[in-house]
């Protein structure tokens, strides 16, 4: 007997929101995308990354409060997480994990990077020490 999966609030919402980001793909292989059509799809890709960018921030906070940043620091690597979102969406199948598993390791993975590389400077073998 095949055990019945049941999704989450979060996993409906992306496969909504995929399915609609999906049909706009179709028609970029016929035709350019109207103007509407266009900014539909910008708004959908923005209201994915809203729906879990409370989670992306608190990890950003988390990682990064022991550590002497920069002022600008947050935004740098909330702008690095918004990126790495955009990059990794098409990737993503709500069917098989929850938005916030499947993105988590790629979060930790910029925060990570601007912590240890941009911010301190660390070669990747002393940036695996400090976080011990």
């Amino acid at each position: 007997m095949e055990e019945k999966r049941v999704l989450t609030d979060p996993q409906k919402f992306f496969i909504v929101g995929k399915r609609e980001l999906a049909k706009f793909e179709r028609i970029k292989q016929e035709r350019p995308l109207t103007k509407p059509e266009h900014d539909r799809e910008d708004y959908v890709k923005e209201a994915l990354l809203r729906s879990i960018w409370k989670y992306g921030i608190q990890l950003s906070r988390q990682m990064m409060s022991k550590y002497m940043l920069p002022t600008d620091a947050y935004s740098d690597v909330q702008q690095a997480i918004a990126a790495i979102f955009y990059e990794k969406l098409p990737n993503y199948d709500p069917f098989q994990s929850t938005p916030t598993t499947y993105f988590s390791r790629y979060f930790k993975q910029v925060i990570d990077e601007y912590i240890h590389k941009d911010s301190q400077r660390l070669s990747q073998y002393d940036a695996h020490n400090v976080s011990k």
